[in-house]
């Protein structure tokens, strides 16, 4: 830490006198031909080099100049975001029969944009409404003609991210077509970024890097698997969440997103057997079963070991309802969660040797809200699409890879009558919970910090009148 001028004029006012306690270092020549000015010196040069260590440290950010941390972001790869465009569907089309014979182009490019048209976006395919093969383009729930185009916005921000049904005008006239709207949210558009963003990224990139901790690999595997929209990690040390036995240090990498892949697995029977592992794990689903080319009559037992279970340790398996006879061929057709392995292999190998730590990559816990919820359409709105609506907003409400997020019922109530457009008045909720572990109908959902939030359309129940 720098010295301050008075600082450094203490000290040496305490080591002339030691020298000789005869000399007057409060005023006079020796103070203001020696003692004064080298404590000006003295406390620059240390104030610099104070700025010089800070610069090659952790501390990086707080020291550095606006064009210094760009420098410093740009070379890491946190350069200033330069933001994002929104993106989503509209339909466009018309509310009479087109004419047999006619042929409606919906060019790429083509503008479109709320009622003020202050958010435009563009469309980035091009379409088309053939007149001789109308009912392909009917919408009994509307009773419109229309094709679904992808759009953008023009231009770059979180402002574009706009609600249903907002998007109402096409800039252009095109004949044939009468009017546009988009029924899902438009979502995406991310604002450039500022000072204080770039900060905050260069941050991001450096705090946890170190290799050699818990968090520096959990940044690294997010940075390297794509797939992995984000890592929580559980120490031993944690005794409510960690659930598995170890003789040494252990932690558990829980990883949010997947990457779904199709294997086939073939097992030449010895004779008895009446169950069967998966040779990869975590397993997702089983797609068939055969034994001999004929479909078996099996049941899939998933681990419910909370120290296992969405791991690669899973031992989840088959189980038959008859014994395999001798030299039985069984096929099996499955799919796994192979982000699990491949994290693991570079990460948690027994040849890594990291902390001399057991490491286990698994799956986030995935946890399901049960929600009951009414809501009356204005007039003018299909009751069968603003309950589609709201369904998609539901899910847009519980950001699925979030770990240890909490859900609050009053915002999700306000968040469903803002951002959906035909509710007439407030929705009702008179279930919101956690199924599993509810004490009340309506209550916080609070997830642990190894949980993440899954939609289970089958606990979702909406009712529109």
């Amino acid at each position: 830490m720098a010295r301050t001028v008075t600082e450094i004029q203490s000290a040496l006012q305490d080591a002339y006198e030691e020298i000789d306690p005869s000399i007057d270092t409060i005023k006079g020549a020796v103070f203001d031909q020696f003692i004064d000015p080298q404590s000006q010196v003295w406390s620059s040069i240390e104030e610099r080099q104070d700025r010089t260590d800070r610069l090659a440290s952790a501390d990086f950010t707080a020291a550095a100049t606006t064009e210094e941390l760009e420098r410093m972001a740009a070379t890491v790869g946190a350069g200033p975001s330069q933001g994002d465009v929104a993106v989503g569907y509209a339909f466009l089309g018309t509310r009479s029969r087109p004419r047999t014979g006619t042929t409606t182009s919906i060019p790429q490019g083509t503008l479109v944009g709320d009622d003020s048209l202050a958010y435009v976006y563009q469309t980035t395919e091009a379409a088309e409404i053939d007149g001789n093969y109308p009912e392909n383009y009917y919408n009994p729930s509307k009773r419109t003609y229309e094709v679904m185009v992808p759009i953008e916005a023009v231009a770059v921000g979180g402002s574009y991210n706009l609600p249903p049904y907002r998007i109402r005008r096409i800039v252009a006239t095109i004949t044939g077509i009468d009017f546009v709207e988009n029924r899902s949210r438009l979502a995406g558009g991310v604002d450039p970024g500022d000072a204080e963003d770039t900060k905050d990224r260069a941050e991001s990139k450096l705090v946890g890097q170190e290799f050699a901790s818990p968090n520096g690999i959990a940044a690294a595997i997010v940075a390297a698997f794509p797939a992995a929209a984000s890592v929580a990690v559980i120490t031993s040390a944690n005794y409510e969440l960690f659930r598995r036995a170890t003789t040494k240090p252990g932690i558990d990498y829980y990883y949010s997103g997947e990457d779904e892949t199709e294997d086939t697995m073939t097992y030449t029977a010895v004779g008895g057997e009446v169950s069967l592992s998966f040779e990869h794990n975590p397993v997702l689903s089983v797609t068939s079963v055969l034994v001999n080319g004929v479909l078996a009559t099996y049941e899939v037992i998933a681990d419910s070991d909370p120290g296992s279970m969405g791991s690669t340790e899973d031992t989840s398996y088959i189980s038959f309802s008859t014994p395999l006879g001798a030299g039985a061929v069984v096929s099996v057709k499955y799919k796994y969660d192979a982000l699990a392995e491949n994290i693991a292999e570079v990460y948690a190998g027994s040849d890594q040797g990291i902390f001399e730590t057991d490491i286990r990559v698994r799956r986030s816990f995935r946890r399901s809200p049960q929600i009951t919820m009414s809501a009356n359409a204005d007039s003018g709105f299909n009751q069968f699409s603003l309950r589609t609506s709201i369904i998609e907003e539901i899910s847009t409400f519980f950001e699925t890879g979030t770990f240890g997020a909490i859900y609050y019922p009053k915002d999700f109530r306000d968040h469903i009558g803002s951002e959906v457009i035909g509710i007439s008045g407030k929705p009702s909720v008179s279930l919101f919970q956690l199924y599993e572990s509810a004490l009340l109908d309506i209550e916080p959902i609070e997830l642990a910090a190894n949980e993440t939030a899954e939609i289970d359309s089958t606990l979702i129940s909406v009712d529109v009148q």
